[in-house]
Protein backbone atom coordinates (compact mmCIF):
# COMPACT_ATOMS: atom_id res chain seq x y z
CA UNK A 1 0.00 0.00 0.00
CA UNK A 2 1.52 3.33 -1.10
CA UNK A 3 0.29 6.81 -2.04
CA UNK A 4 1.93 9.27 -3.75
CA UNK A 5 0.58 12.85 -4.55
CA UNK A 6 2.03 16.35 -5.61
CA UNK A 7 -0.42 19.03 -3.47
CA UNK A 8 -0.34 22.74 -4.11
CA UNK A 9 0.37 24.86 -0.77
CA UNK A 10 -0.01 28.27 -3.30
CA UNK A 11 -0.45 28.69 -6.92
CA UNK A 12 2.87 28.57 -7.98
CA UNK A 13 4.50 26.18 -5.83
CA UNK A 14 3.95 21.90 -5.78
CA UNK A 15 5.23 19.55 -3.32
CA UNK A 16 5.44 16.29 -3.17
CA UNK A 17 3.76 14.03 -0.56
CA UNK A 18 3.56 10.27 0.30
CA UNK A 19 2.87 7.47 2.33
CA UNK A 20 2.68 4.03 2.98
CA UNK A 21 3.12 1.44 5.90
CA UNK A 22 7.01 2.46 6.23
CA UNK A 23 7.12 6.35 6.25
CA UNK A 24 5.48 9.46 5.31
CA UNK A 25 7.45 12.41 3.08
CA UNK A 26 6.64 15.68 2.18
CA UNK A 27 9.04 17.90 0.38
CA UNK A 28 12.11 16.84 1.66
CA UNK A 29 11.57 14.98 5.13
CA UNK A 30 10.45 11.91 5.93
CA UNK A 31 9.44 10.45 9.03
CA UNK A 32 9.32 6.78 9.80
CA UNK A 33 5.46 5.12 10.42
CA UNK A 34 6.39 3.61 13.44
CA UNK A 35 7.54 6.71 15.33
CA UNK A 36 4.44 8.65 14.83
CA UNK A 37 2.77 9.26 17.85
CA UNK A 38 0.17 11.69 17.00
CA UNK A 39 -1.52 13.71 14.11
CA UNK A 40 -4.19 16.18 13.09
CA UNK A 41 -6.01 17.18 9.72
CA UNK A 42 -8.94 19.44 8.86
CA UNK A 43 -10.27 21.57 6.64
CA UNK A 44 -10.83 25.33 6.64
CA UNK A 45 -12.80 27.85 4.25
CA UNK A 46 -10.96 30.92 3.57
CA UNK A 47 -13.76 33.28 3.62
CA UNK A 48 -13.87 36.62 1.21
CA UNK A 49 -16.57 39.11 2.00
CA UNK A 50 -18.36 36.47 4.04
CA UNK A 51 -18.49 33.92 1.15
CA UNK A 52 -15.95 30.86 1.02
CA UNK A 53 -13.05 31.99 -1.84
CA UNK A 54 -11.09 28.16 -1.15
CA UNK A 55 -11.18 25.46 1.18
CA UNK A 56 -7.52 24.83 2.46
CA UNK A 57 -6.43 21.42 3.80
CA UNK A 58 -3.98 20.74 6.79
CA UNK A 59 -2.15 17.83 8.07
CA UNK A 60 0.47 17.88 10.87
CA UNK A 61 2.45 14.73 12.08
CA UNK A 62 4.33 14.41 15.20
CA UNK A 63 6.51 11.76 16.25
CA UNK A 64 8.40 10.42 19.53
CA UNK A 65 11.43 12.49 19.07
CA UNK A 66 9.16 15.72 19.01
CA UNK A 67 9.76 16.27 15.14
CA UNK A 68 6.77 17.68 13.09
CA UNK A 69 5.72 17.13 9.30
CA UNK A 70 3.33 20.02 8.59
CA UNK A 71 1.68 21.26 5.11
CA UNK A 72 -1.19 22.59 3.77
CA UNK A 73 -2.68 22.65 0.27
CA UNK A 74 -5.67 23.93 -1.34
CA UNK A 75 -8.88 24.01 -3.58
CA UNK A 76 -10.36 26.85 -5.57
CA UNK A 77 -14.07 26.24 -6.95
CA UNK A 78 -12.60 24.57 -10.45
CA UNK A 79 -10.36 22.37 -8.41
CA UNK A 80 -12.68 21.33 -5.25
CA UNK A 81 -13.74 17.76 -6.27
CA UNK A 82 -9.73 16.39 -7.10
CA UNK A 83 -8.74 18.07 -4.15
CA UNK A 84 -11.24 16.80 -1.90
CA UNK A 85 -11.05 13.48 -2.88
CA UNK A 86 -7.06 13.89 -2.58
CA UNK A 87 -7.70 15.02 1.06
CA UNK A 88 -10.15 11.74 1.59
CA UNK A 89 -7.26 9.33 -0.03
CA UNK A 90 -4.84 10.90 2.69
CA UNK A 91 -7.29 10.70 5.82
CA UNK A 92 -7.73 7.16 4.48
CA UNK A 93 -4.17 6.42 4.36
CA UNK A 94 -3.39 8.38 7.90
CA UNK A 95 -5.62 5.64 9.44
CA UNK A 96 -4.92 2.59 7.97
CA UNK A 97 -0.84 3.12 8.28
CA UNK A 98 -0.82 4.41 11.57
CA UNK A 99 -4.12 6.14 12.71
CA UNK A 100 -5.83 2.77 14.40
CA UNK A 101 -2.56 1.71 15.73
CA UNK A 102 -2.48 5.07 17.89
CA UNK A 103 -6.30 5.04 18.74
CA UNK A 104 -5.52 1.57 20.14
CA UNK A 105 -2.37 2.49 22.34
CA UNK A 106 -5.02 5.56 23.56
CA UNK A 107 -7.35 3.03 24.74
CA UNK A 108 -4.70 0.54 26.29
CA UNK A 109 -3.32 3.70 28.28
CA UNK A 110 -7.20 4.78 29.44
CA UNK A 111 -7.74 1.44 30.20
CA UNK A 112 -4.68 0.51 32.26
CA UNK A 113 -4.66 3.70 34.74
CA UNK A 114 -3.08 6.42 32.79
CA UNK A 115 -4.06 9.91 32.03
CA UNK A 116 -4.28 10.96 28.33
CA UNK A 117 -4.21 14.77 28.01
CA UNK A 118 -5.36 16.57 24.57
CA UNK A 119 -5.63 19.90 25.03
CA UNK A 120 -7.31 21.34 28.12
CA UNK A 121 -8.84 17.51 28.59
CA UNK A 122 -7.91 14.49 30.62
CA UNK A 123 -8.83 11.29 29.63
CA UNK A 124 -9.23 8.89 32.35
CA UNK A 125 -11.30 5.31 33.38
CA UNK A 126 -13.85 7.95 34.86
CA UNK A 127 -14.31 9.57 31.19
CA UNK A 128 -12.62 13.32 30.19
CA UNK A 129 -12.50 15.56 32.29
CA UNK A 130 -13.14 19.19 30.91
CA UNK A 131 -13.12 22.98 32.94
CA UNK A 132 -16.92 24.11 33.29
CA UNK A 133 -17.89 27.10 34.70
CA UNK A 134 -21.61 26.47 36.40
CA UNK A 135 -24.19 28.71 36.70
CA UNK A 136 -23.30 30.25 40.11
CA UNK A 137 -20.09 29.17 41.38
CA UNK A 138 -16.43 28.89 40.32
CA UNK A 139 -14.69 27.34 37.80
CA UNK A 140 -14.52 23.57 38.33
CA UNK A 141 -13.11 20.55 36.53
CA UNK A 142 -15.68 19.02 35.53
CA UNK A 143 -15.83 14.76 34.86
CA UNK A 144 -18.16 13.55 31.76
CA UNK A 145 -18.47 9.71 32.27
CA UNK A 146 -17.83 7.75 28.63
CA UNK A 147 -21.69 6.95 28.75
CA UNK A 148 -22.78 10.67 28.75
CA UNK A 149 -20.24 12.00 26.12
CA UNK A 150 -21.15 13.32 22.93
CA UNK A 151 -19.32 15.57 20.24
CA UNK A 152 -20.90 18.49 17.81
CA UNK A 153 -18.74 18.72 14.77
CA UNK A 154 -18.69 21.93 12.40
CA UNK A 155 -16.27 22.97 9.88
CA UNK A 156 -12.55 23.27 11.65
CA UNK A 157 -14.31 22.63 15.03
CA UNK A 158 -15.17 19.76 17.35
CA UNK A 159 -16.87 20.73 20.50
CA UNK A 160 -16.93 17.58 23.13
CA UNK A 161 -19.67 17.89 25.73
CA UNK A 162 -21.87 15.96 28.38
CA UNK A 163 -25.56 15.08 26.75
CA UNK A 164 -26.81 15.54 30.54
CA UNK A 165 -24.96 18.61 31.29
CA UNK A 166 -24.61 20.63 27.66
CA UNK A 167 -22.89 23.47 29.38
CA UNK A 168 -20.11 21.23 30.17
CA UNK A 169 -18.11 21.11 26.66
CA UNK A 170 -15.08 22.25 25.18
CA UNK A 171 -13.74 23.32 21.59
CA UNK A 172 -10.85 21.29 20.13
CA UNK A 173 -9.53 22.57 16.78
CA UNK A 174 -9.31 19.33 14.24
CA UNK A 175 -6.75 20.53 11.88
CA UNK A 176 -4.60 22.23 14.69
CA UNK A 177 -5.16 20.01 18.04
CA UNK A 178 -3.63 16.54 18.53
CA UNK A 179 -5.40 13.52 19.11
CA UNK A 180 -8.79 15.58 18.26
CA UNK A 181 -9.77 13.60 14.99
CA UNK A 182 -9.01 10.19 17.44
CA UNK A 183 -10.96 10.85 20.05
CA UNK A 184 -13.45 11.88 17.70
CA UNK A 185 -12.97 8.72 16.34
CA UNK A 186 -12.95 7.24 19.55
CA UNK A 187 -16.53 8.70 20.26
CA UNK A 188 -18.28 6.81 17.33
CA UNK A 189 -16.76 3.48 18.43
CA UNK A 190 -18.42 4.28 21.75
CA UNK A 191 -21.46 4.75 20.03
CA UNK A 192 -21.18 1.61 18.29
CA UNK A 193 -20.28 -0.47 20.43
CA UNK A 194 -21.11 -0.08 24.25
CA UNK A 195 -18.50 -2.32 25.53
CA UNK A 196 -15.70 -0.60 24.90
CA UNK A 197 -16.79 1.50 27.77
CA UNK A 198 -16.03 -1.28 29.63
CA UNK A 199 -12.75 -1.82 28.12
CA UNK A 200 -11.54 1.64 28.66
CA UNK A 201 -12.76 1.99 32.76
CA UNK A 202 -10.29 -0.83 32.74
CA UNK A 203 -13.32 -3.80 33.60
CA UNK A 204 -12.27 -7.09 32.56
CA UNK A 205 -14.33 -8.38 29.86
CA UNK A 206 -15.70 -12.05 29.83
Amino acid sequence: MSYEVELKPNLFVGRYFSIDENSIIYHDTEMVVADIVSFAYGEIKVMINRFASRTEYGFSFKDNSGDEIKFTFYSTVNLSLNTLETYNTIVKNVWECFGNRIMNEMIQAISNGRIVEIKDCKLSQDGIEIPYRPFIGEDIDYVVPWEDLTYESEGEFITIKSESEPKAKIDLHLNTDHHAQTLKMLIDILYADKTYIDVLSGKKLN
